[in-house]
């Protein structure tokens, strides 16, 4: 009996610490920023080509046709 509390207060201890942290990184997550100052490593793209527009980010591939769009509003 004592080790099946003992398991269940690990348990319960290790899911408020992964929630508690989900939480922080979802509610601090938009205030963090990694490298962006780096540049953008754009060696998986040499195949595309990217066209920023004012709402859209728009990829196309060497034939020029329309790949991908993204809207920048639900970025």
């Amino acid at each position: 009996m004592e080790q099946i509390d003992e398991k269940r207060r690990n348990f319960l201890k290790w899911s408020l610490i992964g929630g508690g942290g989900f939480l922080l990184g979802k509610i601090f997550g938009p205030y963090l920023t990694f490298s962006r100052s780096e540049p953008f490593n754009e060696a998986f793209l040499k195949d595309f080509r990217v066209v920023e527009t004012g709402r859209e980010l728009k990829l196309f591939n060497k034939k020029g046709e329309e790949v991908l769009v993204i809207d920048k509003e639900t970025l």
